[in-house]
């Protein structure tokens, strides 16, 4: 993609200037030469072709989206022009042309006339007149013509020169049809794809090739590209700048995962539990192996009559909560077995069953600060 017509600016000066948009020259990490958004850096083409992408593999939600807007703003059609205008300063002139061309043609199917005139000039700068029919170039349409290649036709003893024969014509307007038929089975195929695999709870689904020429699996949730994804994961720069990203947002990324998980607890237990139905042997075999590492570090602390002695002595009160149990409780390492601590009574304390089934393998600190514990 070539950009032309632009001033390089860098994207400081950009925000000095209150400018949205900037321009370096440099291609992006896909290849685009062409302008970035100041706020995130991000290529304007990769942007265009990303949410083209989402739009395309959700367009019936995106339809009514846009019908809903257009619904609740009578005037979102007027304000989209005023933008389009503000940005492009020979849009509005553009515009009344088209409109005129609009006009003109209109009044002439009116008329019953097959041809009319605007003024100005097509794709291919010929100022001709149009057909009322389609509104294409007359001028490019006998250009088109005389590129065709010439059959000679006999009918009635009489010798033609046409471009094409009657036969050819009506198979290549039965190619159009079936190709567009087929376009259409096959967005429909690609869209009960996604439903199907929604409703199966399915991550990734087969569907349509990207516009980077990558295989079409998708992730079923957002529609986008897996491979597309994973080269950006992988990239420095996105490393980089998440790298960035977390440590200016520390408390923000705390805060937002700690609200999901407690959102989402009950559902990430139901999935736990139907995997462990689904995948009892592997389940198993890493209960095996957790076990048999937990009784390797246990072998390298206290002895068990050591732990016994201590147990019966120490005062049956949670260490967390500070709730008398007497009969139910467990004997819980302070600084869990997976994070380095041992097993030792210098590292034991008795808990509560539910404060030892929260605390599970989290950091003594901060899981004494979320019970409202303070040292």
């Amino acid at each position: 993609m070539a950009a032309t017509n632009y001033t390089i600016i860098s994207r400081k000066a950009a925000r000095e200037a209150g400018a949205k948009r900037y321009f370096t020259g440099d291609p992006c990490k896909h290849g685009h030469i062409a302008e970035r958004l100041e706020v995130n850096g991000s290529c304007c083409e990769c942007t265009r072709l990303k949410r083209l992408t989402a739009y395309h593999a959700n367009i019936e939600e995106e339809r009514r989206k846009q019908k809903i807007r257009r619904d609740s703003d009578p005037n979102n059609a007027a304000k989209k022009w005023a933008r389009r205008a503000k940005r492009d300063p020979g849009y509005a002139e553009r515009s009344k042309s088209w409109r005129l061309a609009h006009e003109a043609r209109r009044r002439a199917i009116e008329n019953g006339e097959s041809q009319f005139f605007t003024g100005m000039p097509c794709h291919r700068g010929h100022v001709a007149n149009r057909f009322s029919n389609d509104g294409k170039c007359v001028e490019c349409n006998r250009l088109n013509c005389l590129a065709r290649p010439r059959v000679v036709a006999t009918t009635s003893g009489k010798t033609f020169v046409v471009r094409r024969t009657l036969a050819e014509i009506r198979e290549a307007a039965a190619m159009r049809k079936l190709a567009r038929l087929e376009a259409v089975q096959w967005w429909h195929a690609l869209k009960a794809s996604r439903q199907a695999a929604l409703a199966n709870g399915e991550k990734t689904y087969v569907g349509r090739p990207c516009p980077y020429g990558h295989e079409g699996l998708r992730y079923t949730k957002s529609g986008c590209c897996v491979k597309c994804l994973a080269i950006t994961s992988a990239s420095p720069e996105k490393k980089a700048y998440d790298a960035i990203y977390g440590l200016k947002n520390r408390d923000r990324i705390r805060s937002r995962t700690i609200k999901y998980y407690e959102r989402t607890r009950d559902a990430r237990s139901r999935a736990a539990a139907l995997w462990a139905q689904r995948n009892r042997e592997k389940r198993r075999t890493i209960s095996a192996a957790y076990n048999a590492r937990r009784r390797a570090k246990e072998a390298e602390g206290d002895s068990t009559a050591v732990i016994h002695a201590w147990k019966m002595s120490a005062p049956k009160r949670c260490y967390w909560c500070g709730v008398r149990c007497p009969r139910d409780y467990h004997v819980d390492h302070y600084i869990p077995l997976s994070k380095g601590g041992r097993h030792e009574v210098s590292n034991l304390v008795i808990a509560c069953r539910r404060c030892n089934l929260r605390k599970s393998a989290k950091d003594p600190y901060k899981f004494a600060a979320s019970v409202g514990r303070l040292f």
